[in-house]
């Protein structure tokens, strides 16, 4: 009896010794070489960047995008330039002053596609900190963070009430800024920060439309912008951002991207369409960056995409 129970024991033991032996969790390190698109077909890749930047090239609306880079925590491509559409013309760094070893990276990536990169200047962080002389040391930094990165511009925000001090702010940098010859340079928020005289160094004025409620805001801030500050109306960007709505003409709530998309022709012809926060619309179930690109399509219909 006891001599079969060794045996049962022993049949049990082999099988089990054969399990933990398959049971190997070791990781063991595989090669893998990540082949771009221009590796996959060289001449096809050369062909399409052609086709992209003659597109760009030629007199289309534009599409202006700003992108939350450099974040404290990356979490995902969204934060990135080499994830945005191809067919994006201007993309803004918010954080181009703290640039990171990607953002570096990938400039001249987007820029061989014809995309404009821009260092975002952001007056309103800096109007109650900042007198002339630190004002005229912080654009010495700019300029010198452009020339070394290669930006193709800068575009300046304020939002803020125009007094005395914003006047001379703006007479500053408009100055200042002037010097960056063959860049752009955009004005965003307050369309009087700029004065009239300074209108011509202006590529584009974008207007913060963001906060409209229906398409009747957005034609009310274009009046205003043109009969009262001055802008001409092909210079300028309304904007809109992801998850936003808009109450069309007809009294029906669209998304608002689609909807300001509709609006720069209808209401224009504009220079084109600006989307804030643009990373909130990488996340679709079947493509990325669905609004943005529906967008490029309505306002451009034959672009390269």
């Amino acid at each position: 009896m006891k001599q079969t129970i060794k045996y049962l024991i022993l049949a049990l033991l082999i099988p089990a010794a054969y399990c933990f032996t398959a049971c190997d969790t070791d990781i063991e390190p595989i090669d893998q070489q990540i082949i771009k698109p221009d590796q996959q077909d060289p001449a096809q890749y050369a062909a399409y960047l052609a086709a992209l930047k003659a597109y760009k090239a030629s007199e289309h609306y534009i599409v202006y995008a700003s992108l939350a880079n450099a974040p404290a925590v990356p979490g995902s491509e969204k934060a990135f330039l080499r994830s945005l559409p191809d067919s994006l013309d201007i993309v803004a760094l918010e954080n181009a002053g703290n640039l990171t070893e990607y953002d570096i990276e990938d400039i001249p990536q987007a820029q061989a596609k014809g995309t404009k990169i821009l260092y975002t200047v952001d007056y309103n962080t800096l109007a109650e900190s900042t007198d002339a002389v630190a004002l005229g040391t912080y654009l010495d930094k700019v300029i010198e963070d452009v020339n070394r990165y290669k930006f193709d511009g800068v575009t300046v925000r304020y939002g803020g009430a125009m007094d005395a001090a914003a006047t001379q702010a703006a007479a500053t940098i408009v100055s200042k800024l002037s010097s960056l010859t063959g860049k752009i340079l955009m004005a965003e928020g307050n369309p009087l920060f700029i004065a009239k005289e300074s209108h011509d160094a202006i590529t584009y004025f974008v207007l913060t439309t963001t906060d409209a409620v229906n398409t009747f805001n957005i034609r009310s801030q274009l009046a205003y912008a043109t009969d009262y500050a001055g802008i001409a109306l092909e210079k300028i960007i309304i904007t809109a951002e992801p998850g936003g709505k808009l109450t069309d003409e007809n009294l029906v709530q669209q998304p608002a991207i689609a909807e300001a998309a509709k609006s720069v022709i209808t209401m224009g012809p504009l220079a084109g369409l600006g989307i804030y926060n643009i990373g909130d619309d990488y996340y679709d179930a079947y493509i990325n960056y669905k609004q943005t690109k529906h967008a490029i399509g309505l306002l451009n219909p034959a672009n390269p995409k």
